[in-house]
């Protein structure tokens, strides 16, 4: 099974993920990506960095389940998932976008990908986002805003009525946030 975080830009999906892999022991589908590393992520933990012409590549050998392209203020920069290394015997935890959800269940089926959706206040978002962006050695300002306002359109209330995930309310303390995720997967994982 695969248990997919949603969520726009900072409403909490990458904390509650290494959150949820320590405690209960799930394995990671780490994406690809074309963009640079940011401070303190590492090749393999967060991504697999590569370049546009090695994701290219990926995608001609039709090894990729999805692959996302964002025309960025700093150019092109892609994420995508590998198929053939996904072993549907294990139980996985990703972090992906609706699209991606999407394409994983036309590549799986709907019984096998699990979507939580984290909820967060757009304020709250917006503060967190920035406090990140201003920790960065290069500041990206510009990116950070356009991802705020793209996130507008890509996590739409209708896009909550289509797929109805499983809603995880992340307005609250991190320690009911995380109760609220152990709640969910103690229904889902065998």
């Amino acid at each position: 099974m695969i248990i997919m975080f949603i969520g726009p830009s900072s409403s909490g999906k990458d904390l509650f993920y290494k959150k949820t892999l320590e405690k209960y022991n799930l394995q990671r589908i780490i994406l690809y990506s074309t963009r640079p590393k940011r401070i303190n992520e590492e090749n393999g933990r967060e991504y697999f960095f590569v370049s546009t012409k090695e994701m290219d590549t990926l995608d001609q050998e039709h090894k990729l389940i999805e692959r996302r392209d964002y025309d960025t203020i700093h150019g092109i920069w892609s994420y995508a998932t590998r198929g053939d290394n996904i072993d549907l015997h294990q139980n996985y935890l990703v972090i992906n976008t609706w699209d991606g959800y999407q394409k994983y269940i036309d590549y799986f089926d709907e019984s096998t990908v699990y979507p939580f959706y984290f909820d967060l206040d757009q304020n709250v978002r917006f503060e967190r986002a920035y406090e990140r962006e201003k920790r960065e050695k290069e500041k990206k300002y510009l990116e950070m805003c356009r991802r705020f306002l793209a996130d507008e359109k890509d996590f739409s209330k209708d896009k909550l009525l289509k797929y109805h995930p499983i809603m995880i309310d992340n307005n609250g303390s991190i320690e009911n946030t995380e109760k609220q995720i152990e709640y969910q997967l103690k229904k889902i994982i065998k």
